[in-house]
This record gives structure tokens, sequence and C-alpha cells, in this order.
């Protein structure tokens, strides 16, 4: 297994990290957001904002249109550019305050989507110090230059970027795509190949970071389960501290009798005592800003919409992957006012399988609290990945499918195009005697199974015990049962945390994996 050292890196950087502004002229400064190549968003407002001297007047001119505005006592200036339909006919974004002048060249007009989560979003097309590259990633490289699809990364967070020599927006081309995320490259092509439109894709991700710190702090601590430990944290760090600093010392000590056998005669020092739960648990929520660091600088930069691939963070643990459906519905909850869209459509990746017993033990848990989140919130999508992980691998070099299907859910729900966007997505469950009838969203078509059989299907009665089951499928139902149990009240199907996806769509689509019981609506 490779170490996520991406991640560590990263994560840390996230804290120190104060904000993504460029000083560009001394009278005023731009988001580095705002550059060269930069996508504005299509229908909607389009706000342009920034810094300037307590007072200052602003101009903003793009296009045929022209904004003005007067800075604040404490120099932050915005004005909104009117609604703009698609163009690829490059313009120059304009700022000017007190005779100097700012000119960002090659701006288009498209669809603009913000691509964030950890590790497996943050992975590379090409091959890295950190990555191996993916499928198809050399021959996706390989390709002439796309005007069209514009990448962003901000090169203060991104170093694969900076290293590369980008910064701010590029043209997907050669030398831009190889740093670039594979999962949002394959998802800001597959939409502009279909709409024909400019489409900007903003990549900011980190390795190996939980949910809450993506969080605004201020909603994060609504979450029951962030605050109670985010508390102990506060409350036990001096102990928390003077055991870490235990176990470095241990640890520097045991490395240096590994390396100098002459230390071999003298005694191992004794192993401290390890965190309790709680204080490992608290220890995971002490600090927050990833958010404040890389997503509150970009905001209100208009978007059509955010996909999200993160969890594997908070599914080693039963109890974090149960309360993974508050976390995401928190975060998505609090992007949406932070961009004041209160149905920014979001669309997620659910988890592949892993097979780790450390740390993967409950990836099924988390798949099915992503799959609460999809039934209960509105504009949101789920790309179930079940069937194009790799159980090896906890970064899967497959990502092509994973951002088609993202693109999938968006052509689908976002821009309503007539396609197939998801595998069957469970819908209810209802007893017949000894069998039970499960109902399916087929998105527009039919069961399909791969194989003979239906596996990792089990039902349970009101003991809850499950037991291995047999279905009988039609195109977008299944007639469940098993002998062991005679008046069975809830199914299940894909419960490990492994197992090989038998239940797909006409197109070649997964379902999703699933527990539900008939009272569930």
């Amino acid at each position: 297994m490779r170490k996520d050292t991406t991640v560590v890196r990263l994560f840390g950087l996230s804290i120190i990290v104060a904000g993504q502004f460029s000083l560009v002229q001394a009278a005023i400064e731009m988001p580095g957001i705002f550059s060269d190549h930069a996508v504005l968003q299509s229908e909607q407002p389009v706000p342009v904002w920034g810094n300037a001297a307590p007072n200052e007047g602003i101009t903003v001119k793009f296009a045929d249109q022209k904004k003005t505005a007067i800075a604040d006592a404490n120099g932050k200036w915005r004005v909104e550019l009117d609604s703009m339909p698609a163009t690829d006919q490059a313009n120059t974004l304009t700022i000017s305050a007190d005779g100097e002048e700012i000119k960002f060249s090659d701006i288009v007009v498209g669809e603009v989507w913000l691509c964030s989560g950890q590790s497996n979003m943050y992975m590379p097309l090409g091959k890295g110090p950190f990555s191996e590259g993916v499928i198809g990633g050399e021959a996706e490289i390989a390709r002439p230059e796309q005007p069209e699809l514009r990448l962003y990364c901000w090169e203060g967070q991104h170093k694969e970027w900076k290293a590369a020599g980008l910064s701010g927006w590029q043209r997907a081309n050669p030398t831009s795509r190889p740093p670039f995320s594979a999962t949002a490259y394959f998802f800001g092509n597959a939409l502009q190949t279909a709409l024909k439109v400019p489409v900007g894709v903003i990549n900011i991700s980190a390795g190996g970071s939980p949910i809450s710190p993506w969080t605004p702090q201020e909603n994060a601590l609504k979450v029951p389960l962030v605050a109670h430990y985010h508390d102990l944290y506060l409350q036990n760090k001096p102990e928390i501290d003077a055991r870490n600093a235990q176990w470095g010392s241990y640890l520097e000590v045991m490395k240096k009798r590994s390396s100098d056998a002459t230390l071999a005669a003298y005694p191992a020092p004794v192993q401290p005592e390890p965190l309790t739960y709680n204080l490992f648990m608290a220890q995971r929520f002490a600090g927050f800003g990833l958010y404040e660091s890389f997503i509150a600088p970009i905001v209100p930069y208009a978007l059509r919409g955010v996909t999200w691939y993160q969890g594997e963070a908070n599914a080693d643990n039963l109890e974090l992957s149960l309360h993974y459906e508050e976390m995401l519905r928190m975060l998505i909850t609090s992007w949406r006012e932070k961009w004041g869209q209160p149905r920014l459509p979001f669309y997620f990746v659910q988890l592949p399988c892993w097979e780790n017993n450390d740390n993967a033990r409950f990836w099924h848990v988390n798949r099915q609290s992503m799959l609460n989140v999809l039934r209960s919130m509105p504009d949101v999508g789920m790309a179930v990945t079940a069937d194009v992980g790799d159980i090896h691998d906890l970064h899967p070099t497959n990502k092509r499918p994973v951002g088609e299907r993202l693109a999938l859910w968006a052509l689908a729900k976002t821009y309503g195009k007539p396609v197939i966007y998801s595998g069957p997505l469970v819908s209810r469950i209802t007893t017949e005697g000894e069998k039970l009838r499960i109902q399916f969203d087929t998105c527009g078509s039919v069961l399909k199974l791969h194989g003979p059989a239906w596996a990792d299907l089990e039902v349970a009665g009101a003991d809850g015990l499950y037991f291995p089951a047999s279905a009988t499928l039609s195109d977008t139902e299944a007639v469940v049962a098993s002998p062991s149990v005679s008046k069975p009240v809830a199914a299940r199907y894909g419960w490990k945390f492994v197992f090989t996806p038998t239940l797909f769509n006409r197109e070649g689509l997964p379902a999703s994996p699933f527990a539900l019981s008939v009272s569930a609506k």
C-alpha cells in the first residue's frame, strides 16, 4: 500500500495558508482565482472583487460592460457583471483605479465547476512524485490543446502545478494536464464535449483531509459529534500533547536502536501508553482551516456547481462512518450558504472497494451515509464506483469512469440532457408474505445482472439477523427471499467493505450498495 504522503504534506500546509490574493499592482489586489485564461460563469451575475486603497474608485470592464465601485474603509470592493451567454470569443477583463490598470486576457464565458476533496480528487493525470499516473492518462496528456477547456489550481497550495511553471488558469494542454486532477479533468472534458461551450474546472483538494476542516468552522461545530470531540480536545490538549511527545521520543529511540547495534545492549525504553479512544478521536477534530485557507478566497466566484471526492479519511472508524451523513450534509449546506445558492448542484463520489482490514473495515457504512444524503437532499448526485476501484490500492488509477459518471449527473440534472446518469438506486421495500419487493429508481434504464445471480444480497427479519437471499428481477423491481427468514423486514446489498458488484443497469452503470428496511422512506 502506498502511503498517502501527498495528503500529509498538503493538509499541514493548509492550516498556515492565509489566502489566495496576489498583488498585481500597488493600488489593486485581486484574488488568485482571476488570471489570464479564466472562465466566467454564463447565465449568472458574475462577481468581481478585490482590494484597493480605502475609498478608491474602481472601474471594471469586460466585453461591452462597464461597472464601477468605491472601495470601503478597509479597501474592499465588489461589482457584479451582468449575466452573459456562453461564448468562446475571448475578451479582456480590465480593472482600473487611480490611473493604474490590471488586464486579464483570453477570458471566455462558459460553465465553471469546483472540484474538491482529498487525495483521490487531487491525484493527477500524469506521473509525479506522489502518483504513478492514471489509466489512459498519457494519451490524454498528449492531445492537442483544448482552448475551450480551462484548468485552475492555486500554485500556493498545489506544488505540482507550481513545479510545472504554471499559475492560475490555464488552457488544457500537454503542459497543464499532467499535474491536474485526473477526476476533475475527465469530468470537465466530458462536460465540454457534450455542451460544446467553454468549461472551467477548479481543482482545490488536499490529500488525507477529513471533511470537517473543509467546512466553515462555525458550521462544522453545529454537528454534535464534531463539537463533542473538538471540545474534548480543547479540554485535554496538554495531556494529548504530552502523550504525543512521549511517543515521538520513544519512536526516535527505537529508530536509533534499529540502526545502531551497540545500543542493543541497553534495555529498550518502555513503550508509552497510547491515547485512549476518546482522546484519540478528540485529536482528529483538533483543527479546522481548509475552508478558510482554500475555499473562502474564491467565494463568491460564480459557479455552476461542485463535485466532491472525499470520505476515506472519515471511513476508518465506525463512529465517523455512521456520522458522515451529518458532516456531508453540513458541508453541502454551508457551501451553498456561502455562495448564496441554496440549490447549488453538488455531486459526490461514493467510495469504491478497498481490501484493508485496518483502514477500510467500515467503508460500507460510509457508502450508506452517502446514499442517505443522496436520498434526502435536493440537487445532489452520487457517482457509484464500487466496480472501478482497486481493492489493493487506496488510490485506484481508473479515474476516467469516476469523472465521467460525475459528468453524467451534471448533464442530466443540471443541464437537462437526455442521458442515463446513474445505475439503479434503491427506492422502496415492501413486504409480500415471506418475500420482499425492492423497487428501484432505474434512472430511465432497466435492471441487469452481471453474472448468473444477484450476489451479496441479504435479508433480515425483526431480529436483525441477515441471511443470504435470492432474487427474481423485472425491469425496475426485484422480489427477494431467503429460506432462513420467514418474515423479512429489511434487505441489504454489498454490505461489506469489499464486494463484487453484480447488479447494474443496461448501460453498465452499477447499482449503489444499500441497507434499507420496509419502514424507511
